[in-house]
């Protein structure tokens, strides 16, 4: 099965496989006296033919401030924090 690392600034990093989900968390903002965050629709990690599971992460990555990996929600990750995603 394919995987990619995904690295973070404080040098922690995750592995994420070929049909792992990323859960992206958002603010809500539909009222603005009282906004919240909400987690949307899961997205499921593809392979590639040619990018490995790069263009799948990175349009999760940038749909979001905040996600976590399939329904593990006791690990909250901060989408500005990655540095580098890196095939295995």
């Amino acid at each position: 099965m394919n995987s990619a690392t995904i690295y973070f600034a404080d040098q922690s990093s995750i592995v994420i496989e070929e049909d792992d989900f990323l859960i992206p968390v958002s603010l809500h903002s539909a009222n603005v006296d009282d906004p919240f965050s909400s987690m949307g629709k899961p997205l499921e990690i593809y392979n590639h033919i040619e990018d490995g599971l790069i263009p799948a992460i990175t349009t999760a990555l940038c749909q979001c401030n905040f996600f976590y990996v399939n329904s593990n929600g006791n690990t909250i990750y901060s989408s500005s924090a990655v540095v580098r995603i890196v095939n295995n």
